[in-house]
Order: C-alpha cells, then structure tokens, then sequence
C-alpha cells in the first residue's frame, strides 16, 4: 500500500482525530479500489463506505472498504498478498463473519485503511451501504451525523472504542428508517 498522507488521509492510532471532509479522500478511494482488486487479482471487490466518502461532513481521515468476496475462505487465501502490501491481519475483531485488515503508514504511526472483508452474502455489507447511501442522499441526516460525531469526539477523543461505540444509537435509527422507508 502507498503512502496516502499527502492525500489528507492518516490519523494517528492512538485518539480520534476529525477533520473536515477533504475533496481528495474520494479520488485516494478510487485508487485504493483499483490497487486492492488488482492485487487480488479481481478476487477481492471493494466498496468505500465510512464518512470518508460523505462529501460535508467530518470523518476521521482513515479510508473505510467492505471488501466482498465470494467466501471468507478466499479472504483467509488473500491474507498473504494483504499482509505483503502491509496489512495487518486483525481476523474478525469482535465482528463475526468479518477479516479485518489496517493498513498503517510505513513508520506505523498512522492508520490510513480499514478493510473489513465479508462473505458475499453477509448482511453487514447491505447494513454499512444502506448507512453510506442514506447519508449522500439525505443531507439532513448527513449533517446531524457530524454533530453527533463531533459532540462524541470532543468528549471521548482519546478512546477509540467509546468513539465508535457512542455513535451506534445514531447509526441504529438511521438504519431503522430505513427499513421503515423501504421494508
């Protein structure tokens, strides 16, 4: 994997950091795309999600992917290749059904890829794209997201865990009306 700082994406490992989105993030995930397929040999599809590809609001600058594969037995087969490129092999990571790789900077200071790689039948992949598509297309929803988010940072910025965690509640209602709007 390159170097994506000078594309605005890296944040350290250690607490949360948000920043404002940045028009770069989206050309640095279409590459990422086509590097990890190309690497897997079309194997692995990837899919950006994550408030990285929200346009307006702020995301921790760390590209997200659901990677698709036809079974997690192809995963555990890519796993090589991943590690290779500089991924770090997290396996399910409290998720299960999930293989997740980070990608840090070459000095390892940095986080700049989360790839959570599903079977292609796992539900979560359907859950974190409805999640994605619901923001681009409602921006109301978008940009109470990124109050809740900078309200959770500005109190919890040095635990990840809680960070992440503290957003479900938001995240749960917004995946609810969207199961209310189309079954």
């Amino acid at each position: 994997m390159y170097d994506l700082r000078e594309y605005g994406i890296g944040m350290p490992r250690t607490h949360v950091v948000l920043q404002e989105h940045d028009e770069r993030w989206i050309p640095a995930a279409d590459a990422v795309v086509r590097f990890l397929s190309n690497a897997s040999n079309g194997t692995l599809k990837c899919l950006h999600i994550g408030s990285t590809a929200i346009p307006g609001i702020v995301a921790k600058p760390i590209l997200d992917f659901i990677g698709i594969v036809t079974t997690l037995d192809e995963a555990e087969q890519l796993r090589p290749t991943l590690e290779t490129l500089g991924g770090l092999w997290r396996g399910e990571y409290g998720i299960p059904g999930r293989r997740f790789v980070v990608f840090p900077s070459a000095d390892a200071e940095m986080s700049l890829v989360h790839l959570h790689i599903f079977d292609q039948d796992c539900r979560e992949i359907a859950r974190h794209v409805a999640f994605r598509d619901h923001l681009l297309a409602n921006r109301q929803d978008a940009l109470l997201y990124d109050t809740v988010k900078r309200q959770i940072a500005e109190f919890h910025s040095a635990d990840r865990d809680a960070y992440t965690g503290l957003k479900d509640p938001f995240i749960s209602s917004v995946l609810g009306k969207i199961r209310d709007l189309h079954g």
